[in-house]
């Protein structure tokens, strides 16, 4: 697809190319390769309306993914893809404006290399299904200042401290991973989902005035259940846990190294007791945990933690088969603190209670189309601690209505639309006014 759109003085691009070549040969067992192009080209005023920064990207990927059925029920793949982009900033003047000779258009250019091994398991009843996948990528970017066709002597000496500038942003980041996954039918309505992760992250710079090299380590665990207690109620259990551990490699940095942890327990239930009630509610309890490795060599860093309860519930109510209310309430409790990790220790420092409440009629005229008006409340109290004891700090609300359009035109296209606007009461008491719109087109060529 080819598009371009002059809109005087701006030029606005849109050029996509794709091959795809699939050949299989086997139940499970096919081979093939995917080559794209894209190129876009974004143009924006600067400097007020005197100049016209443009910007070129262009894209070229190559990907190849070879299934092979070693045996029944078990498949191995072999993913390869390789990726160039070239982003070009530009600026040109308007109105015979002059030109800063200081200015200087830039060029990134980007390499990405991504591939892994995958084996995969299903046993014939499909009641057991298992992932093993290792990969590997690299990601390196170069920056640099673009040439002037003509440059004078003095400018010669600026031009060179701007590309030296830009190419302190220089880096190249290579990632290892090792991901699992396992559903296992327990009983006829109780199914069992783990998965785990494990990467390596390596980031260099080439830049001696570049202090962000650094290493990443994130381990990553997930366990759920999800069963069916009857036709009308299912439930849904999850618990995550991920380690993470930070290394700045350089002195400048390393101050920022840390220890991540997070635990998180989000329990859910579904529950429709009619065709024409849903209700479905979430709850979630989250612990967050940072520790800098050097916190009692500087006085600057201080391990915290972040506690966090919120539960969600949503109901639609279909009074026909076109006019609906839908209800929407969301409670997040969440607190932070400074921590003593050693001694498990912390102390409370701010608390924060967000509350918010939506109602809204829908109606839809047709299957493609659907109207909403409604009205959405929301309030927040923050908390500081004083000799330990929580003590209210501030208090801000707001209310108003929300409108919204929804409208699928055709199998390629659809519209949204969305509005409220919302009386907001300040922390000084002061009252503000604020209306919002925003309008989704989708198209696809």
């Amino acid at each position: 697809t080819l598009r371009r759109d002059a809109v005087t003085p701006r030029i606005l691009e849109n050029h996509n190319a794709q091959l795809g070549v699939y050949n299989p040969f086997g139940d499970f067992s096919r081979d093939s390769l995917d080559l794209r192009f894209t190129q876009t080209r974004r143009e924006f005023y600067s400097r007020g309306d005197s100049a016209i920064e443009s910007r070129t990207d262009r894209i070229f990927s190559l990907a190849n993914l070879l299934s092979y059925e070693i045996a029944r029920s078990l498949v191995s793949s072999i993913f390869v893809s390789i990726s160039t982009r070239l982003l070009d900033k530009d600026e040109r003047t308007l109105f015979d404006a002059a030109r800063s000779p200081t200015t200087f258009d830039t060029q990134i250019e980007e390499f990405h290399l991504d591939t892994y091994v995958q084996v995969a398991y299903e046993t014939d009843d499909r009641f057991t299904s298992t992932l093993l996948r290792l990969g590997y990528s690299e990601r390196s970017e170069a920056h640099r200042a673009k040439t002037p066709e003509v440059m004078a002597p003095n400018i010669a000496v600026l031009f060179g401290e701007r590309n030296r500038q830009e190419q302190t942003k220089d880096n190249y980041a290579r990632r290892v991973g090792l991901t699992g996954a396992l559903m296992h039918r327990l009983f006829s309505a109780t199914d069992l989902m783990l998965a785990g992760s494990a990467g390596i992250l390596r980031y260099d710079t080439p830049s001696d005035l570049n202090y962000e090299d650094r290493d990443e380590l994130l381990v990553a665990l997930s366990i759920g259940l999800h069963h069916v207690f009857s036709p009308v109620l299912e439930a849904q259990f999850t618990l995550d846990g991920t380690l993470s551990h930070l290394v700045y490699l350089l002195k400048e940095r390393s101050a920022n190294n840390n220890h991540n942890r997070v635990l998180r327990l989000a329990p859910q239930t579904i529950w429709r007791p009619t065709p024409w009630l849903v209700t479905r509610n979430t709850f979630e309890v989250l612990a967050n945990y940072t520790v800098y490795d050097f916190e009692k060599q500087l006085a600057l860093v201080q391990s915290f933690s972040y506690r966090q309860f919120s539960w969600i519930d949503t109901t639609r109510v279909e009074f026909t088969s076109r006019i609906g209310l839908d209800f929407f309430t969301y409670l997040k409790l969440y607190e932070r603190g400074s921590l003593k990790w050693e001694e498990f220790r912390e102390k409370t420092e701010n608390a924060y209670v967000d509350r918010t409440l939506a109602i809204q009629m829908r109606f839809s005229p047709e299957e493609a189309a659907v109207f909403a008006v409604g009205i959405r409340y929301f309030s927040q109290s923050r908390y500081v601690f004083v000799e330990g004891v929580r003590t209210p700090d501030a208090y801000t609300s707001s209310i108003g209505p929300t409108c919204a359009v929804r409208w699928m035109i055709g199998p390629h296209s659809r519209l949204r639309f969305e509005g409220w606007y919302e009386r907001r009461k300040q922390p000084d008491g002061l009252f503000r006014s604020l209306a919002t719109f925003a309008a989704h087109i989708y198209f696809q060529i």
